[in-house]
C-alpha cells in the first residue's frame, strides 16, 4: 500500500521521512495565520500543474520534492489532485499551531469535493509539533489516525 503524507514544514517532513511512515512526503510551506495571505489566484496555481506556476518561483506545491518523487508527480497529471490519487492512503500529519490547524481546514475545504481524495484521507492529530521528535520517537509514538 502506498502512502502519502501531507504536513506542515520542512522539519516534520523530515522527521516523518527519517521514520519511514509514508512512500511521500509533501511538506506544505503556507502561511495563513501570520502576513499578507495568499490571493486565492496565487492558491490555485500552487495546487495546479507545474507548467502553470512556472513563472512563480518558490511558490507551487513541487518544490519540496526532489528527484525521483518530482517526475512521478509530474507524470500523473495536472496537479496536487491528481498526485494523491495515485496513492493507496494520504495522512494529514498536522501539528497543533495557529498556521497548521489553518492550513488543515484549507485543505479539507479544498479536497471536499474530490471523493476519490477524501476516501483515502487520514487525519493525524499531533499533541506537538511533528518536527520536535526524534524520526524514532515519531515512528514509536502511533499516533492514531482519525478517518
Amino acid at each position: 500500500m502506498r502512502r502519502l503524507a501531507l504536513t506542515v514544514g520542512d522539519s516534520a517532513a523530515g522527521a516523518l521521512k527519517g521514520a519511514g511512515l509514508a512512500d511521500c512526503v509533501i511538506p506544505l510551506e503556507l502561511r495563513f495565520a501570520w502576513g499578507q495571505l495568499q490571493s486565492p489566484r496565487e492558491l490555485e496555481r500552487w495546487l495546479a500543474s507545474r507548467s502553470a506556476a512556472d513563472d512563480v518561483c518558490g511558490s507551487h506545491w513541487l518544490d519540496n520534492l526532489r528527484g525521483k518523487q518530482v517526475e512521478e508527480a509530474q507524470s500523473h497529471g495536472p496537479g496536487l489532485v491528481e498526485f494523491c490519487a495515485s496513492f493507496d492512503a494520504i495522512e494529514l500529519w498536522i501539528d497543533p499551531g495557529p498556521n497548521a490547524q489553518l492550513i488543515l481546514i484549507w485543505l479539507l475545504a479544498y479536497f471536499r469535493p474530490h471523493e476519490r481524495i477524501v476516501s483515502k484521507l487520514n487525519l493525524m492529530q499531533a499533541d506537538a509539533p511533528i518536527g520536535s521528535h526524534p524520526s524514532e520517537q515519531l515512528a514509536a509514538r502511533r499516533i492514531p489516525a482519525i478517518k
